[in-house]
């Protein structure tokens, strides 16, 4: 009783890793580009501070 349910359990992490690990990495992705993004904007914003009509387009 005690091999299967480990067996199970194992096979479980097993699924578990294989479907989470794309999730991970698209995670990190969006979130590398998201963190980019918002980089680009704040040097963007401290570029142009003077140019308040550019913040607007």
């Amino acid at each position: 009783f005690w091999m299967v349910s480990i067996n199970f359990l194992d096979n479980y992490v097993m699924v578990l890793m294989v479907v989470l690990t794309p999730l991970f990495t698209l995670f990190s992705r969006i979130l590398l580009w998201y963190v980019g993004f918002l980089l680009n904007w704040v040097i963007m914003v401290l570029l142009n501070k003077t140019n308040n009509a550019f913040l607007f387009l």
